[in-house]
């Protein structure tokens, strides 16, 4: 239900620009879409405003189900916690660009004569957003460090020891407080592995055993091993890489029917940015977490832990075992996938056939990248 309304908000904020014109009501009220952050915000406040109100009861709603309280204080910080971590990034990416780039910045005039270094210089902002995401999230979320807790200084080195073990130097591991919410949950956050940070909810500490919690850090543990977080932000990249080839592929048909007007166009992106995220980046991201499986089972001796781990969390979740996401397989898929691939080979086996096939998808989508570019700047 949360998903429908969610695309029906999209959809409704999408009419209210192209077919309302929102943006020139709002500078008619004297809100420059230009103002930086503030504009943007503005122009957002249509669709911001329903999706906070839907997620507010949302959470309230989970808590009820949990059979605590939360409050609508309580929901509206977690909402708004949310939203800033999807938002800020992308507000600080769209306005420096536009300060650099676009409204007569001061590498204005070179971008438009090389298309492919503005393209090349946004990823570069984009990589920069990406590397900074662990002090977002710490400075957005209540958190508190693990060796700071008393009687959890022994957990924090013995799971420091098991990521130096898979050749990971973890500086810090960082316990989110998510008081009402009771989420149960573990993350690894940031590009580069130096900076890396590894948060632990509080209610996971709590209602896991200690081999089911090894088992949870270890499938941490094995997305910075495989790199996963950078194959992130490339697939995040090649979003737009996905964009501009079928737009050329598509623009001509819409042109030749009489459909290539600015509100077919608009649809059109939004579209492709949806089929792009639900199919692709969700298949990759799926996949990722069937690699990082492997390598907990491989850390912690056989599957037995971490299968117990995932099925006590996606009961503390209210997560049926045959419930996927946008970002993660069933739980039920999961083990399953484990079993079939163990009698197959071993998980080291399977680990440097990850390997492997990692680094042959990064030359591809690096590919594609280049091509891209070349393609622009040629025009």
């Amino acid at each position: 239900l949360q998903t429908l309304t969610i695309g029906a908000l999209v959809l409704l904020y999408y009419v209210q620009v192209q077919v309302w014109y929102l943006p020139e009501a709002l500078t008619a009220a004297a809100l420059s879409a230009r103002t930086p952050f503030l504009g943007d915000l503005f122009l957002l406040l249509p669709f911001l405003l329903p999706f906070v109100a839907v997620r507010v009861e949302t959470v309230r709603a989970y808590a009820k189900l949990r059979r605590v309280r939360a409050s609508t204080r309580e929901a509206l910080g977690a909402t708004l916690r949310l939203v800033g971590v999807v938002l800020i990034p992308q507000l600080l990416y769209l306005n420096v660009y536009r300060l650099l780039f676009l409204s007569g910045g001061p590498l204005g005039g070179w971008a438009g004569d090389h298309p492919a270094f503005a393209m090349g210089a946004g990823a570069f902002l984009f990589f920069l957003v990406f590397a900074g995401s662990p002090a977002m999230v710490r400075y957005l979320y209540p958190r508190t460090d693990m060796s700071m807790l008393p009687g959890l200084e022994a957990l924090d080195r013995e799971l420091k020891e098991m990521g130096r073990a898979a050749g990971l130097r973890i500086d810090r591991i960082i316990v989110w407080r998510t008081g009402a919410q009771r989420i149960a949950n573990a993350a690894v956050a940031g590009l580069l592995r130096r900076y890396q940070r590894f948060f632990i909810t509080d209610h996971l500490l709590s209602r896991l055993t200690l081999p089911e919690i090894r088992a949870v850090m270890a499938h941490e543990i094995g997305h910075s091993k495989l790199r996963h977080p950078v194959f992130n932000y490339l697939l995040a990249l090649s979003a737009g890489v996905f964009m501009i080839w079928s737009l050329l592929a598509l623009v001509p048909v819409l042109e030749e029917t009489g459909l290539g007007d600015g509100i077919t166009g608009g649809l059109l992106i939004i579209l492709l940015d949806g089929f792009y995220i639900f199919t692709i980046f969700s298949f990759f991201l799926r996949r990722f977490e069937h690699q990082a499986d492997m390598v907990a089972v491989a850390i912690t001796g056989g599957p037995a832990p971490f299968a117990a781990a995932l099925q006590r969390l996606g009961r503390l979740n209210l997560v049926p075992d045959r419930k996927r996401s946008l970002t993660h397989p069933a739980i039920r898929t999961r083990l399953s996938w484990l079993h079939s691939r163990l009698e197959e080979a071993p998980a080291e086996e399977w680990i440097r056939r990850f390997h492997r096939s990692n680094i042959l998808m990064v030359s591809v989508i690096l590919g594609l990248y280049g091509l891209t570019l070349l393609l622009v700047e040629l025009g």
